[in-house]
């Protein structure tokens, strides 16, 4: 489904990473400080090196000649970088690090052009966990103290002034993600106004015109919330609601589902990403990333594909929505390190970061055949999610009542890995300091 076609070694731990919004550019943010913008080579296809007229054209994955380049490297911030994001329009690259400040750079040359102090909370210095760009003049800071900040930035990233333009406290804990609510309010600039963040074992959702609106908390007082995704429009055989949904995270390997339609009530329903080894709780899923329907792992009219980083370095892959809630492939970052950076650039590569490394992931030819499978209902095995009431339900096919489930998948993702892996070979040169 996915093979890794290259890894990008880190002179320190990953904190951040971001991907820019229109150009092939990944940018990290370490533990040591530093910032790095690596450009990846395009999948384009190009003339394989003669120039003549009738050469023929190959992909730089054909090839083997894509060269990662790093466009920039600088030490951005005295203690560690939180957190990442561009701008809109792509061209600004802000961060914020626990040294208090927020910066924003040139995306090509890493020029610092504005910075900002991050206001204290009372007299200790408040660190930032996360920071998103809402339009291109303003972006929200997210911190420690769960502080969630609204900044005004006019005149090519310049701070209009140092104080945040509002300020809202959504949770009591640190907020661990923050996620846009689509569709839901919109200003008369038509920019969203509904947000919904994560923090301990609280969801909240707050309208920059109103307030925090929603505070709810988990059943569970030992599930902490990490992530979010905004997933859209998802039918409904196996969810109550047909509707637009968002997914939360967890610490013990689950994804709650809240439905757009109740408001995002209470009414809670769950996918197992990872059950653990006694089935009483799996690794957490430190992040989350919608796959572009553009990639055509599932039938977009009826299902959705969802990647999720967790722990323990591993990458699953989950099929959500109509036929059945299923694993689709699980990959392997990291055998020690959390997967804590993933998502997809425009060209369509997974660019997953944890620990001291990045690694590229390109899409294989072997995905349909597997799809073709599933979807005439040629495998057998489990489908395990939880309903409403948290008590887990099993739906086995007829066909499969003895059949261990997992290692009938496992043997499905080794098929694609011998001696018919599609010839899609690593990038093999580097440029510049890591």
């Amino acid at each position: 489904m996915f093979d890794n076609v290259c890894s990008i070694p880190l002179s320190s731990d990953l904190v951040a990473q971001v991907i820019h919004p229109t150009n092939a550019l990944v940018t990290v943010g370490l533990a040591s400080g530093h910032v790095s913008a690596f450009r990846l080579p395009s999948t384009t296809y190009l003339n394989n090196g003669s120039g003549a007229a009738g050469s023929s054209k190959k992909s730089t994955s054909e090839t083997g000649y894509g060269t990662i380049e790093t466009a920039w490297r600088t030490k951005r911030h005295k203690g560690s970088c939180r957190s990442l994001v561009y701008s809109h329009d792509g061209t600004v690259l802000f961060s914020a690090g626990t040294d208090g400040l927020v910066k924003a750079a040139d995306t090509e040359t890493g020029q610092v052009v504005s910075k900002i102090a991050i206001p204290w909370n009372g007299e200790k210095q408040d660190h930032p966990s996360l920071i998103h760009s809402l339009s291109p003049e303003s972006f929200l800071l997210a911190t420690d103290s769960s502080n969630l900040h609204l900044y005004d930035v006019r005149d090519n990233s310049t701070f209009t002034t140092r104080s945040p333009r509002q300020t809202h406290r959504p949770h009591w804990d640190y907020i661990s993600s923050l996620t846009e609510l689509p569709h839901i309010a919109q200003s008369y600039e038509g920019n969203n106004n509904h947000f919904l963040t994560t923090g301990g074992t609280t969801y909240s959702i707050t309208d920059f015109r109103m307030g925090v609106i929603v505070k709810m908390a988990t059943n569970n007082d030992e599930e902490e919330l990490l992530s979010s995704v905004w997933v859209g429009k998802l039918r409904g055989k196996h969810f109550q609601q047909a509707g637009e949904k968002i997914f939360l995270g967890s610490s013990t390997g689950l994804l709650t589902m809240w439905e757009k339609a109740t408001q995002y009530d209470p009414e809670e329903e769950y996918v197992v990403v990872d059950k653990g080894m006694d089935g009483n709780g799996g690794e957490s899923l430190e992040c989350l990333a919608m796959v572009p329907d553009e990639l055509g792992l599932v039938d977009a009219e009826q299902n959705k594909a969802l990647a999720c980083g967790l722990g323990d370095g591993r990458i699953k892959l989950m099929q959500l929505g109509w036929l059945k809630n299923r694993e689709m492939v699980e990959l392997r970052h990291d055998d020690v390190e959390p997967v804590f950076g993933i998502g997809f650039e425009r060209q369509g590569r997974m660019i997953t970061g944890g620990g001291k490394i990045v690694k590229i992931w390109q899409k294989t030819d072997d995905d349909k055949q597997e799809e073709n499978e599933v979807d005439g209902h040629e495998e057998t095995g489990d489908s395990v999610e939880y309903g409403t009431d948290g008590i887990e339900s099993t739906r086995m096919d007829s066909s499969s009542e003895e059949e261990e489930p997992k290692p009938k998948r496992r043997k499905k993702r080794k098929r694609g890995k011998g001696n018919e892996r599609p010839d899609i070979r690593p990038i093999v040169e580097f440029k510049g300091k890591f």
